[in-house]
């Protein structure tokens, strides 16, 4: 397989999105790193729908341009937003496997996937003093209205769901 340049590469990463914030600070990355790193993260909570082929076919575009994947399943980001902590082993290993099976389907290169499970970082000591040390700087307005998004508020909402914000914040890390 010929190896791809860099304006090809930018081009495979290009393809499909909304905005690129800085796109020379993307070109220089690729003329840089031969195999430069790109995260993407989701919580398990419910079922992975028809959507998660979206932001997967863009990783495989990615991979085609090069990069590694680390693809984070937050386990604990699902248990404060409502699955049960019982559970959460269970869907860590469906979410692992169905997502798997679809990057299989898409014909992307597994060997540049590395999935990483978010309780096996966010609760070493070092995560979570800096979870400690956001929490002291962040109002509960600016969390609430950085979870919004992604958590599911209700009329009284869990302490969980102002915490997460913080924790998606430091995951990028």
């Amino acid at each position: 397989m010929k190896e791809l340049s860099v304006g090809e590469r930018f081009e495979l990463v290009k393809r499909n999105t909304e905005e690129i914030v800085k796109e020379d600070e993307l070109r220089n990355l690729l003329i840089k790193k031969k195999n430069p790193v790109v995260y993407w993260g989701t919580e398990v909570t419910g079922k992975p729908s028809l959507a998660y082929f979206f932001p997967l076919l863009k990783l495989k575009d990615f991979i085609k341009a090069g990069f590694k994947v680390k693809l984070l399943l937050a386990d604990l980001h699902g248990a404060l937003d409502g699955t049960p902590w019982n559970v959460l082993e269970h869907r860590y290993d469906y979410y692992k496997e169905s997502i798997t099976q679809i990057l299989k389907a898409i014909g992307t290169d597994l060997r540049k996937i590395e999935f990483v499970k978010g309780s096996e970082f966010q609760l070493k000591p070092e995560y979570n003093y800096d979870v400690l040390r956001m929490a002291s700087i962040n109002t509960i307005k600016e969390c609430r209205k950085a979870g919004a998004e992604v958590v599911k508020f209700g009329d009284n909402p869990k302490l969980g769901g102002l915490i997460y914000p913080i924790m998606q914040a430091l995951d990028e890390q």
